[in-house]
């Protein structure tokens, strides 16, 4: 591989990350704003408490 190659491989890979990263952060920040509508609203459930004797009980 010559190191033009290499070059543009790193960068699409970079491009990639960044589009990832992106996403993930925006689709965060839409769950957060919508917690945070539904507890405004009153929309909200509210959470359980579950008590289980192992962690296996769970799955």
């Amino acid at each position: 591989m010559s190191e033009e190659q290499f070059l543009k491989s790193t960068l699409r890979q970079i491009l990639i990350l960044e589009e990832t990263h992106n996403n993930y952060f925006k689709n965060n920040l839409r769950e957060v704003i919508s917690e945070t509508i539904n507890v405004f609203l009153g929309d909200s459930e509210e959470e359980k408490e579950i008590y289980v004797e192992s962690f296996s009980d769970l799955f």
